[in-house]
């Protein structure tokens, strides 16, 4: 009886722990909307000022890129607080997605002179929320940009997957099974080792895979396989 007791009692406390866990998380995401959707206003505010020089404008756009990255982190913390289906599914056009992506990323790529080219072989809609897809895209997109020196950056919409694919310095095989861990920080990386991780729960959630090859010296190609009951191509 006391065995049961002490393990009833343990098991109330771990679920007490997750819903304090999964409050703050929700909470935490909706007060930082606010002042984010502040700052993102403000900026094309201050990009007009003619005034501006370019160094001014260069430290305007780490200001937009860092927001825009906020922006899909706090979407993904959301999502992922959410019970297993709690979230409702709706038709994803992902062709409107990955353009929306790339034209926001792409001042990013032209500030290191990186040629980004977005591919549609086709239309495709998925069942998922249109802010996850966003995210995973999103992620990989940025993070594409940010270790790419020089070259180009492929986005593509294939029928039953989404490639992200760089000239970037490529990725050693020691490090290359981590690189999706939580806090997991490459000889080359200068983020925090959120925004694969979270890219990484995100498609477990959705129920779609990740594929990556990468040499050093040779790039990266990494291609999210979607769910391919839920596709609807048109």
């Amino acid at each position: 009886g006391r065995i049961a007791r002490a393990f009833d009692h343990y098991q109330d406390r771990i679920g007490r722990f997750i819903d304090r866990e999964r409050a703050f998380t929700d909470d935490a995401s909706h007060e930082l909307r606010t002042p984010l959707a502040v700052v993102l206003s403000a900026l094309p505010l201050l990009q007009e000022e003619k005034a501006l020089t370019p160094q001014g404008r260069e430290r305007l756009a780490r200001i937009e890129r860092a927001a825009r990255q906020m922006e899909l982190l706090i979407e993904a913390l959301l999502f992922l607080a959410r019970e297993e289906g709690g979230w409702r599914a709706e038709p994803c056009p992902l062709e409107q997605v990955l353009n929306e992506t790339a034209d926001a990323f792409r001042p990013f790529a032209e500030q290191k002179s990186l040629e980004l080219e977005c591919v549609i072989d086709q239309p495709v809609t998925v069942l998922a929320p249109p802010g996850m897809a966003a995210c995973v895209v999103g992620n990989l997109l940025g993070n594409a940009i940010q270790h790419t020196r020089r070259g180009r950056i492929l986005l593509h919409l294939q029928t039953d997957r989404i490639l992200v694919e760089d000239t970037g310095p490529g990725i050693a095989d020691t490090e290359l099974s981590h690189i999706f861990e939580r806090r997991y920080r490459g000889t080359s990386s200068q983020g925090l080792g959120i925004g694969l991780y979270l890219v990484h729960r995100i498609c477990e959630r959705l129920g779609w895979t990740i594929e990556v090859q990468s040499a050093p010296g040779a790039g990266t190609r990494i291609e999210v396989v979607l769910k391919t009951e839920e596709l609807t191509k048109i």
